[in-house]
């Protein structure tokens, strides 16, 4: 497996030789990584579903109190504590994440030893819920799990372009193809089994569903910083004896 260091787009031969060039290419040098990967098998989401209902104290009473607060219209979304990942009932849960995460430090050709996982909690948002564009700090790697994904629309997942100067400029496409500098996020429609891993700095949200009153949508949420070391000179650390 050969990671991603830039990505490249070659010009077709005739294109450059119409003006006088031998070749060309466009170079995206400065990537942003977001990966997505699709779990196999789903009944890790069930058991985790209900897991997440037993380890909220009195679920069912607090999912009614709170439907009933003035909270419900602005995020209608309930969080858990963010110890999850502590609890040895979750274990089965990261016995099939870990892997998944490590294929992905990985691939970002990362020198490490592993990782720790620096917190996980669940989100679960009813009729209209969403979560505001935000940041993960203190954190190197963040990742979002979907469980529970009802209705025809189930609330995107967006992510917002970190170069925010190319917000400068606005303008129509060329023949109605789509420009690199046209969008400034890019929003991805999950299903259950879906997990989303990028950079903790990555500005990210959700948009609101349309499902059902007695229905909502449930995921998991982690925050993951590797066992690195630098050894560059003024710029040296070393998590790895941490």
């Amino acid at each position: 497996m050969q990671p991603f260091d830039y990505s490249c787009y070659e010009y077709e031969s005739d294109l450059c030789r119409r003006v006088g060039c031998v070749d060309g290419r466009q170079i995206s040098l400065f990537p942003t990584p977001v990966f997505q990967y699709k779990l196999k098998d789903l009944s890790v989401c069930r058991k985790t579903v209900k897991l997440v209902e037993k380890s909220i104290s009195d679920y069912p009473k607090q999912w009614t109190d709170y439907q009933d607060t003035s909270f419900k219209f602005i995020h209608n979304t309930l969080t858990s504590s963010d110890d999850l990942h502590l609890d040895p009932q979750f274990n089965f849960l990261l016995e099939t994440l870990n892997p998944i995460i490590q294929l992905t430090i990985d691939t970002l050709n990362i020198s490490t030893t592993g990782f720790n996982m620096l917190n996980m909690w669940s989100n679960i948002n009813g009729i209209g819920g969403y979560l505001a564009s935000h940041t993960h700090p203190n954190s190197f790697l963040s990742g979002v799990f979907y469980l529970q994904t009802p209705g025809e629309n189930k609330g995107k997942i967006f992510f917002e372009d970190p170069k925010e100067t190319k917000s400068m400029w606005q303008f129509d496409s060329h023949q109605g193809k789509t420009s690199m500098f046209q969008y400034r996020s890019w929003e991805f429609e999950p299903d259950v089994g879906d997990l989303f891993l990028f950079p903790s700095w990555l500005r990210h949200g959700t948009c609101q569903g349309k499902w059902k009153n007695n229905e909502y949508r449930m995921s998991l949420s982690f925050n993951i910083l590797p066992k690195f070391k630098c050894t560059t000179n003024t710029m040296t650390y070393n998590l790895q004896e941490v």
